[in-house]
């Protein structure tokens, strides 16, 4: 439930496109997150 709330706040804050940097670490954190 806090990582979708986590998600959803990424997802409305940030502007992925102008920081593609920021997205794929939020995705490796999400995959390791995921993984553990």
């Amino acid at each position: 439930k806090l990582h979708d709330d986590l998600e959803k706040y990424y997802v409305n804050n940030i502007d992925f496109s102008k920081i593609p940097q920021i997205k794929e670490s939020i995705i490796e954190d999400f995959l390791s997150f995921k993984t553990n």
